[in-house]
């Protein structure tokens, strides 16, 4: 009884998450429980076998047993008089909270609606929650070594419900899942510390320091903490990187297709920004010279539902602009992402970063099937073209030379070319920022610390990018293909397969990224039968993951000349020698293999 108990509550601690917090328990007998510097809490112990996920059978995971403490509460609720504010430490608690419930969501659109155009609200503001999993093995001397992962979603969606621990949890670490506030509710800011903006950020930098204050007492070790995330985590890594108020709080950072160049801040007047959301939502604000105050006071009397549809009105074509974003100059990203890492202003760490080979793959299929999105692009380019790259309109001459060099030309866009556009948009918005960021970050080697690159090039089971036009067919490595090798992902959506080489590939990158956790290096010694060696001022050679990994040397010079070339602000801030100097670069003419 006790077993089956434990697995009910294990799997529902997982994945059914609801809007009502826990009761206290009388008692946690049969059932783990942590003293945390708030209070006790009682986890569940997660056992092998099949289960039954909210309703749907799951097939069983081959893992070891470990103990679950879902819905942790880091932060008091960002509600009423808090929202719009810096994150407040959690409150104690009274007896023993149950760590069997899964928190909401942070309010959101539904993330499969988002895709099919049923748009969805999900959510509640009361969602600055943590979840920890810990190995049910004798833990080190020292401690298990953290990992503390922040989900992807654009700043806009996702939270920890659909990553499953099991995968992780077969090696000897301890694994921090957190939550952050997203869209208008993470970024909105006056412009000043009323209500300061880069809020997600802070959320994440708080739940970085709950860690710290509590993870011994789960058995980690607070010294050997590991941030890690993909796409938009991957850029909130970064910016911990960045953020001086964070520094200390992680000795290692795993960046996976994500980095904080990707420049999608628009030059935003973000006071501006707060003036239009209140005049839409009918506050009575004049829009020169308001009281910072008197605008937050009424944002704060609208439903937050209210708040996450009216950002939906600064959409003029797909999803773009994005108006909500990281504000430049306030204390947690003092400057421009590009002006910290030229000039070194951030916290050296030992870094793991990469990308995955078709990146852009999930974005063109999802262009193709958006309706009229091709032919908007033809007839209407100067007011959209921009929003491809989620750029300011004033550098729309930029998205101009993009589509000449990709695709040649503003033209009539075909189904055929989505492989073109593929190729554009993953150049642009992850695999240069990565090169850029691979390339500024292998100085750090002069401090001692190393930066190990990646591109995973395997097509495994099933992932988000198939999800979408499934009809288009094609074989992408997509944006978030790497997430299935390290989580069990959402089990209603992922049907994962017992082929031998993804298994093989999946016990490989799981070994690399707690190697890298445990001892800054992901392959310590030679048990791999391979050295995945970091990059250098003069070698940014990188780890191809396969199911047979091997270093290969820089493939993308041509394309980093030709970016570096465009006038626009990252390269305004990294390389004004370049501007206008490189090369005419046409991918569908000159295959860009030759060595670097």
């Amino acid at each position: 009884m006790a077993y089956e108990l434990n697995k009910l509550l294990c799997v529902l601690s997982l994945v059914c998450w609801s809007n009502q917090q826990p009761t206290p328990l009388d008692s946690c007998e049969g059932r783990p429980m942590v003293d945390t510097k708030q209070g006790s809490i009682c986890g569940v112990q997660c056992p092998d076998g099949p289960v039954e996920v909210c309703g749907k059978k799951v097939e069983a995971v081959k893992t070891r047993k470990y103990r679950a403490f879902s819905g942790i509460p880091f932060a008091k609720p960002p509600v009423n008089e808090l929202r719009f504010k810096r994150p407040v430490p959690g409150e104690p608690w009274n007896g023993v909270r149950d760590g069997s419930w899964m928190p909401p969501l942070c309010p959101q659109f539904d993330m499969m609606g988002f895709f099919s155009g049923n748009m969805t609200l999900l959510g509640q503001e009361d969602c600055l929650f943590l979840n920890v999993y810990v190995p049910e093995v004798e833990a080190p001397v020292t401690g298990f070594p953290v990992m503390v992962f922040i989900h992807g979603g654009g700043f806009s969606m996702g939270g920890i419900d659909g990553y499953f621990a099991d995968k992780l949890m077969r090696r000897d670490v301890i694994l921090v899942n957190i939550q952050y506030r997203l869209g208008i509710l993470g970024f909105l800011s006056t412009g000043d510390e009323v209500a300061p903006g880069n809020l997600a950020i802070k959320d994440q930098e708080l739940s970085l320091r709950w860690v710290q204050d509590n993870i011994d007492r789960f058995g980690g070790d607070p010294r050997k903490v590991t941030i890690f995330g993909e796409s938009a985590g991957g850029m909130s890594v970064h910016y911990q990187i960045l953020n001086p108020e964070a520094k200390g709080l992680f000795s290692g950072a795993i960046l996976q297709s994500g980095t904080a160049l990707l420049d999608f801040f628009g030059d935003m007047d973000q006071r501006d920004m707060a003036y239009q959301v209140a005049s839409k939502l009918g506050c009575s604000i004049q829009r020169d010279g308001y009281k910072s105050e008197e605008l937050l006071q009424c944002l704060q009397e609208i439903p937050a539902s209210g708040l996450v549809k009216i950002a939906m009105a600064f959409v003029e074509w797909g999803n773009a602009p994005i108006p909500f974003s990281p504000r430049i100059g306030e204390a947690s990203l003092p400057d421009l992402p590009a002006r910290l890492l030229r000039d070194g202003k951030y916290n050296k760490v030992d870094i793991m970063m990469g990308i995955n080979q078709n990146e852009g793959g999930l974005f063109a299929k999802y262009l193709s099937v958006t309706p009229n999105a091709f032919k908007d692009l033809e007839t209407n380019f100067s007011r959209i073209g921009h929003h491809m790259f989620a750029m300011n309109k004033k550098y729309n001459d930029v998205a101009k030379q993009l589509f000449q060099n990709y695709l040649g030309g503003i033209r009539e866009y075909q189904e055929d070319d989505m492989d073109l556009f593929a190729e554009m948009i993953g150049d642009y918005m992850f695999d240069m920022p990565h090169d850029y960021s691979i390339e500024l970050h292998s100085r750090d080697s002069l401090y001692g610390k190393n930066t190990y690159a990646y591109e995973l090039k395997h097509k495994g089971d099933a992932d988000l990018g198939d999800l979408v036009a499934p009809h288009l067919g094609r074989e992408y490595v997509n944006h978030g293909a790497d997430l299935i090798y390290l989580f069990k992902m959402m089990p209603d959506l992922f049907n994962e397969t017992s082929n031998p080489e993804k298994q093989k590939l999946e016990s490989i990158m799981l070994d690399l990224w707690t190697n890298f956790a445990t001892h800054g290096n992901p392959t310590p010694d030679r048990s791999l039968g391979f050295t995945w060696m970091p990059v250098s001022p003069k070698s940014t050679d990188h780890l191809v993951l396969k199911p047979e990994p091997y270093m290969e040397a820089d493939t993308r010079c041509q394309r980093r000349k030709f970016f570096s070339s465009l006038n626009f602000r990252m390269n305004q801030d990294l390389f004004p020698d370049r501007i206008g100097a490189g090369p005419t670069w046409k991918p569908w003419r000159i295959q860009d293999l030759k060595k670097c």
